[in-house]
This record gives C-alpha cells, structure tokens and sequence, in this order.
C-alpha cells in the first residue's frame, strides 16, 4: 500500500525540517550507469533511493550517457526523501538539448525535501520533458508523483515546481506539488510547469505553494505556448481537471495560467483549460482576459472540489491536517481502520453495511488492493443491504478487459451470519458476477460460513450467487448458501459461476432459479456452471463439488444440469473433476452432466425426500425445525440455534411470537425453557462459536 507513514509526511508538510542527508556526490562519469530493469515498458528502470534519482539527473545532463537514458521508461519504487540536499534538476540549460523524452512513473509515491537552487535554465525537478522532430515519443510523460520542496532561480528562466518546461506533447498527469518557487526574474513561473511550448498536456495535478516572480507566474503553469511557427510541431496545450491554492505574485498573475502565446501559423492548434478551479485570494491581471474553464471558489467550496475533479481526487480525509483539507489523491487517504489485523487469528471484523463497503472499495482499489486482496476477514452480524447496487469484491473485469481489477485470494469467515438483499445487476458485459467477483485461494483462502439473500444478474459470463468464479489457486467455498435467481451469459451456477482449473465448494446449498439470458447459453449449474481441472501441466490439484444440494429450475440452450452444468477433465494436468453425495429434487432439471470426469454422484429425490436428507449431507447439516424454517429443507446446524441465539442477545429483529416459536424450541417438547439454552450452548460448542 502506498500510505505514507506520518514522520514523512510531517517531513514533507513542513518542508525540510529534518538533518540534511549525507552528501551523495557522483559522478556519472565513474559511477555504473546500470540500473535495475532494462528501461522498457514491460521492465522500466528502478528509481528506489535518493542516490538513483541523482544518478538519473547527472546521466540525464552528461553527453556521455543522455542518448542511453532519455527516452526510456523509468519506475520509482519508494517513497524518496532528498534530505534537502542541492538538486540539480533532470536535464538543464547547460544541456539544453537533453530534454526527457522517456517516462516517469512515480507509481503513487513521494519526493521530499527536495532542494533546487539553481541559476541556470529550465528549473524544477525536472528542466524540461519532450522532444519535437525525430526524438518526439507519444508516451513521454511524469505521472502519479507528490513533490514536496523549496525551488529558487535568479536567471532568465523556467521555473516550475515539477518541470521547467514541458514541450512537443508531452504530458504531466496525477501529479502534486507542495511548497516555494521563487524565480524573480525568470520569464514564466508556475506550481508545476513553468511553461508548455509546443503544446503539451497537464491534467489531474494540485498546488499548494508560494508563488513569486515579477513577470509572469500561475499557479498551475506560468504560461500556454503553442508555438511561434509552422515549424515546431506545435499540439495543443491543455489544462485540465486540476486545482491550486497558495499565493502568486507577478506582473501577470493567473490562478491557473499566467499567460497564453498563440503563433500565428499554428492556426490549427488550440489552448484548453477546462475544469480547473483556484482560491479566490489570487489577484492579479491574467494576460488581459479570464480563461474559460478555470474558476474561482472560496477555500471552504474549494475543499468541496473532489466530485468535480474526478478520478483520482477524492475528499479530505485526513485528521492530521495533511493538505490542509482540501482534495488529495486516492492513494494518500488513510484507509478505513478495521478492527483486528487481517491475520488468520486475528482477522479484520465486518460488522455492517459500511463495513463491507469499505472491504469491497479498498480490495478493488488499485492503490490498496495488495495490501487487502489477500487478508483474513470475519463477519461480525447479520448485514443488509439494502437492495443498493452492489459491485462484486475484486470483480477481475472492469470495461470489459480482463484482469484490470483484482482477484480476492484470502478468507471471509461470515461466522454463522447472513447477508440479506443482495442485488447485483451487470449490465456492460462484464464477467465475473456475484457476491465476490473472482476468488484464488492461494495458501488456503476460504469463503465459509455465510448464506446471502438476494439476486445476481449479468450480461457477462462466470456468474455465482457467492463467487463468479474460483479460479486457478485451490480456494474452498464450505458451508455457504445462496437464496435467489442467478442469471449470466455462459457459466452460471447458484453458489460459482465456474471453478476453474481447482478448487472446491463442499457442504453448500442453493435455492432458486439459475438461468441463461443467451439463445446459446450453456454451463449452466444448480451449484456450479463449468467445472474444470486443469488447464496446463503447471495446474495441480481437483475440482471438486461435494455434499451439496439445490432447489430449483436450471435452464440454458445446452449443457445445464441440476448440480453442475459441464465438466472439463484436462489431460495436461495432475488431478481429477469430482463430483461426489450431491442432491437435487427430481424433475427440476437434469441430473446428469456434461463431459468426462472421476466421479459424479448427483441423486435426484422428492421434495419430501430432500427434506429429510440431512444425515446424508453430512455433519455440517441438520434437519430444519420446522417447515417455516428454509422451507423445511435441510439447514447448517448453526441456522437451528440462531433464532434463539439472537432473540437472547436483543436484536430487534428477532421476535419471538405465536407463529415463530416453534423454532426456538431446539429440543421440540413443546416448550421455552433451560433445556433449550442448554443445546444451544452445546450447538455453539460443536460450531466453535
């Protein structure tokens, strides 16, 4: 996760108020210009100390290395703290045309303490990004990086909090930056551009700082050229979903922008500010007209701004005065704190609504997901939904492309509770449907002890009522049941969608219709729609259906079955498709399977039949109490006790009246008493409540 611990942010809100670092000192010509990664996209160039991004700048700024290093891909890897030590800013006046035309991918971390004094051309973190003619790249770009410092120039000048200039196209995206620019008499001075030349892109950036210099200054950038001739290749420059807050002075002083220069043969091109907001204690001329699309508000709406800036600002919520509460980005807020550690023996707690919410967006979350993804967690009380629009926990899918959200490979432990009015209704296509989307059970993970209510439709594939699909990893759904329809594409089933390549659901059980919205739907399942072992040599272990059973109609154009829909025995594999003690009433769908596999023991009974069958499904299940009890079908032996359990305990929506007590009374006898307090602590005992 990319939190930020709190010395470093202290650090970087104060700017510099810790001991300097010691001196790092190189010299590119002597030091090793090898960095880990090779510099392309697939495997970027590691920036993962204070001594790597030096060595970036003197590579960048020596003719000996430039053409090795300008236009590849980089990554920072850590938080960085330069330790106020004097920078010399990543391609410089003295090496004019050395600019970088590569990428930085700060990936969601900080430099701090950053210390740029320098008299020079082209001052920031950078002095100037992109390249025209032959060297222009369309991917050259500084993104998702927080910069906290103090930058000072006394020449002609460039200056900007991130780069000097940016040129030709290229682009600044989900950056920020917090402290001082000072460049009295430098040309254009701005919180994260001096200048876009040429054309080139800002967006999604923020600016808390001091801005001074006595021409012209912005507080995003000091000005918008896009080109004095035919010449230069000129794009258009663009800023846009952005904001600053802090002081400018200058001749030409803007809250966004200080300037525009518009060349007269770059007719084509255009200036775009759209979206952009700054605190109205800017003053100040702004080239002799207001630009559209940058508006002024008042600290306390300015603070208001997330919802209107988008993806990835979100609220303030921070409680150590960070950004002095105006809008961040979604990796520097400070995550829900559950209760517990999100170990086996000490898993995080879901105890409401919110709760589940809030495990839900930080396991999809791309700046949290690593550090959720594969916890323990354990349900705490019954939770309603309410019937509100549910998005799956780690829905594998988004805009239809596989693997651009998370897969969840930990535990839930629902703990004997229940989630009721769940409603999942996909509607872009998107696979992976159900209470979670895709589930790996990497070293054991487990979904267990739940049963959810409620509905899951898609116009996608791999839909379950539990999970869309248990993919390559081993997990276990055990003890859990789905009531309601479920409704897919291909690969539907009432607890999974598909278990793919291993893994199992053992001691579940379904109630509902599970069905096809295609005219060539198939893999249609009571339990599961596609059951497959293996799909390499690499691919070991069983696919397993055991001891469950479903109540219901299965329907599809092909390949549907009361329990599992189609089976896939692969040859290039160790481990085998089981199907073993399964139940379905006789005539709501058919029996048999689909395919080749170990074993496949599904018997269909009456409905009188089924009702009676608990011993045969074995330990986990027991006979209902009466016939208001899950429709007289068999229940987990926790579901008998939990009526009293929960009337004893005073939730208010648990009432004992005439026509319910008859399943408090645990013993049957006709009566309330000590008796029945008695099994139930001897149920509780056996269940390991």
């Amino acid at each position: 996760m990319k939190k930020k611990i709190t010395s470093l942010i202290v650090c970087a809100v104060m700017l510099m108020t810790v001991f300097p670092a010691a001196n790092l000192s190189i010299s590119a010509a002597d030091a090793d210009p090898n960095f880990l990664g090779s510099g392309t996209a697939a495997d970027p160039f590691q920036i993962k100390t204070a001594y790597d991004l030096k060595h970036f700048a003197e590579l960048m700024n020596n003719s000996d290395f430039y053409g090795d290093y300008y236009n590849k891909y980089f990554i920072q890897t850590a938080d960085i703290d330069l330790g106020n030590e004097p920078f010399t800013p990543i391609g410089t006046w003295e090496s004019y045309i050395y600019a970088f035309a590569g990428e930085y991918n700060c990936n969601y971390h900080s430099i701090i303490n950053l210390n740029v004094d320098h008299s020079g051309g082209f001052v920031g973190l950078f002095g100037r990004i992109g390249l025209g003619n032959e060297k222009h790249t369309d991917y050259c770009s500084v993104k998702n990086l927080s910069v906290y410092g103090n930058i000072k120039s006394e020449s002609q000048s460039l200056v900007g909090g991130i780069v000097g200039e940016i040129g030709y196209g290229a682009s600044i995206q989900n950056c920020s930056f917090t402290g001082t620019v000072k460049a009295e008499n430098a040309a254009r001075v701005g919180g994260i551009a001096g200048q876009i030349f040429c054309g080139g892109t800002i967006e999604s950036c923020y600016v808390n700082a001091d801005i001074s210099c006595k021409t012209t200054s912005g507080g995003i950038t000091g000005g918008l050229d896009i080109g004095a001739n035919k010449n230069t290749g000129s794009t258009d420059a663009v800023v846009r979903n952005s904001y600053f807050y802090g002081s400018v002075s200058g001749d030409q002083t803007g809250g966004i922008a200080g300037r525009t220069k518009i060349g007269t043969e770059n007719e084509a091109c255009s200036v775009v500010t759209e979206n952009n907001y700054y605190i109205d204690t800017i003053t100040g001329a702004i080239d002799g007209k207001s630009f559209e699309g940058c508006y002024k508000l008042s600290s306390k709406l300015l603070k208001e701004t997330a919802e209107l800036l988008g993806t990835p600002f979100v609220a303030n919520n921070r409680n150590d005065d960070f950004n002095n509460g105006y809008p961040i980005f979604e990796w520097q807020i400070i995550p829900y704190q559950f209760k517990g550690n999100g170990t086996k023996d000490d898993p995080y707690q879901i105890s409401s609504k919110e709760e589940l919410e809030e495990m839900r967006d930080l396991v999809n979350n791309q700046f949290f997901t690593n550090d959720y993804k594969g916890k323990c967690y354990i349900q705490t009380a019954d939770i309603d939904l309410k019937n509100e629009p549910w998005t799956p926990i780690a829905p594998r899918m988004i805009n239809n492309k596989d693997l651009s959200a998370p897969i969840f490979y930990g535990s839930y432990n629902g703990n004997h509770h229940i989630i009721k009015n769940l409603n999942v209704n996909e509607t872009n296509g998107n696979n992976y449907s159900g209470l979670f989307g895709s589930f790996r059970g990497d070293g054991g993970g487990v979904i267990e002890n739940l049963i959810v209510y409620g509905t899951v439709k898609s116009n996608g594939s791999c839909v379950g009522g539990i999970a869309g699909e248990i993919v390559n990893g081993g997990g276990t759904i055990r003890q859990c049941a789905f009531i309601g329809d479920v409704s897919g594409k291909n690969g539907v089933g009432g607890i999974s969608g598909v278990i793919y390549s291993f893994g199992t659901i053992e001691g579940c059980y379904h109630q509902g219709n599970v069905s096809t919205i295609s005219e060539t739907g198939k893999d249609i399942g009571g339990i599961v729609g596609w059951l497959q072992a293996g799909f390499s040599e690499n691919a070991k272990g069983n696919a397993v259906v055991k001891s469950c059973y479903n109540i219901g109609s299965v329907s599809g154009t092909e390949k549907y079955s009361s329990i599992v829909g189609e089976v896939f025995d692969g040859d290039d594999h160790d481990g085998n498709v089981i199907v073993e003690n399964c139940y379905s009433i006789k005539g709501e769908a058919p029996a048999t399977t689909n395919g080749e596999c170990t074993t496949y023991d599904v018997t269909t009974l009456s409905e009188s039949m089924l009702k009676k069958a608990a011993s045969e499904l074995g330990s986990a299940f027991t006979t209902a109490p009466s016939n208001d009890a899950n429709n007289g079908y068999p229940v987990f032996k926790w579901q008998s006790y939990t009526p009293l359990l929960n009337w004893l305990l005073g939730n208010p929506d648990t009432i004992i009246t005439e026509s319910n007590w008859k399943d408090f009374d645990l013993n049957n006898d006709g009566k309330l008493n000590a008796i029945d307090l008695t099994l139930m602590k001897r149920n509780l005992l056996k269940a390991g409540t």
